[in-house]
């Protein structure tokens, strides 16, 4: 590990903040939760951060980067809006590190939050909405609350999601209403 001084365990936001703030200033980083560091050749863990609640995340800010979203799509979907609405998974597949890289833990957005995002972004010319969470259905009364009230809003637009075998079979009729509300691409992986 000679070129490796730092190693962000878990959610990188706040750790990797903290991380560029103290090699700023100059401060070690005996204080900062949920890294491992490297102090000659002796490892060091710190304890693990705690994992906030994903409604206390900022929103990204996209105008940072409004001058690239021309190039923002994929092949058959045209030009896309990449949103979270949950982290994590509920299961523990074997094949899968999801669920170690996020402790465990399966946390989802309030609908209304997320609904509050997507309405806040200028969508005219956007075609597809691309859930980009491990696995969107994973809070299944949270993703009927939330095509619920995407179905009110009157946003007419196609959603992507990535989702489990399981929860199509085992929710049927959710994927039906969301059919119905414009989810027109489902990524399903299958060991």
């Amino acid at each position: 590990y000679e070129y490796v001084d730092v190693v962000v365990r878990g959610e990188g936001e706040n750790s990797l903040f903290a991380v560029v703030s103290a090699m700023q200033t100059g401060s070690d980083f005996s204080n900062i939760d949920g890294i491992s560091y490297r102090i000659g050749n002796t490892l060091k863990h710190n304890k693990s951060r705690e994992t906030p609640s994903l409604n206390n995340y900022r929103v990204p800010e996209r105008e940072l980067t409004a001058h690239y979203s021309e190039s923002y799509s994929r092949v058959g979907m045209g030009r896309i809006l990449t949103m979270l609405s949950s982290r994590g998974c509920t299961r523990r597949c074997d094949f899968c590190s999801i669920w170690r890289a996020n402790e465990g833990k399966y946390r989802s957005r309030c609908p209304k939050s997320i609904l509050h995002e997507l309405l806040d972004q200028d969508l005219e010319s956007i075609n597809t909405i691309d859930f980009v969470d491990d696995d969107s259905f994973g809070n299944v009364r949270c993703m009927e609350e939330f095509r619920k009230l995407v179905s009110a809003s009157g946003v007419r637009k196609s959603f992507r999601f990535f989702v489990r075998s399981d929860s199509v079979v085992r929710e049927p009729q959710l994927f039906y209403d969301w059919a119905e509300a414009g989810m027109h691409y489902v990524s399903i992986g299958l060991e």
